[in-house]
């Protein structure tokens, strides 16, 4: 029932300083470094997605969104509204970040219960980005619980940086975790494991349990 968690999935773009001048590149060379207005100007890193959590606008996502510390982060609604968001914590054993936008009244999707987490229950990996009107998605099953040292589940869903902080849902709608971009071994996957499927998402339940703390001041 994608309708019980559409609504939940946003967009978020991560933007760089705002040039003081646009300088276009003239010359063949200036073309192949790109359009950048001075010296250390940051571009958009691409979009990735986040997964809407209380009602009063905090924001679930991975903090891949903030690995260029960028100045400004933009989340989009599936209703097309746009935010300028706030990073609050983030928690870098789980690959989880929590952003801030000031908005009242959304909709938030059922969190499953520990007992819902079954291996071999259907998993569908949805993620919103590049324009698109719909969510992404890709089908798989959870095929591992207590991953990662405890940290995490396993999905055979395949997944790519945009997916990394939308959730991980079962056929119900329910969220079964948030996609974080783990690795095996530990640390954060690489180019390698993107659409292995081998993939990772914190578990609803212990999602619950972290978003409070992460949305403490001063929380890393």
């Amino acid at each position: 029932d994608h309708a019980a968690v559409e609504p939940s999935i946003v967009e978020i773009e991560s933007l760089g300083g705002i040039p003081e001048t646009f300088v276009a590149p003239r010359t063949d060379a200036e073309k192949d470094k790109g359009v950048l207005a001075k010296r250390g100007f940051k571009q958009a890193f691409g979009p990735c997605t986040g997964l809407r959590v209380s009602r009063d606008g905090l924001i679930a996502t991975s903090p891949f969104v903030l690995n260029r510390k960028p100045r400004f982060l933009i989340v989009t609604l599936s209703d097309g509204r746009s935010f300028v968001a706030k990073a609050l914590g983030r928690d870098e054993s789980r690959a989880l970040a929590l952003l801030k936008i000031d908005a009242k009244g959304l909709p938030v999707a059922r969190f499953c219960t520990q007992d819902e987490l079954k291996v071999g229950r259907v998993a569908i990996a949805a993620g919103r980005g590049l324009g698109s009107e719909r969510p992404a998605v890709s089908l798989g099953i959870v095929s591992g619980l207590g991953r990662i040292s405890g940290r995490a589940l396993q999905s055979s869903a395949l997944i790519s940086p945009m997916n990394y902080g939308g959730p991980l849902v079962s056929l119900d709608g329910s969220v079964l975790g948030l996609l974080v971009p783990l690795a095996i071994r530990g640390g954060m996957a690489s180019v390698d494991v993107y659409d292995s499927g081998i993939g990772f998402a914190v578990p609803a339940p212990d999602l619950q349990v972290l978003i409070p703390r992460l949305s403490e001041p001063g929380v890393k």
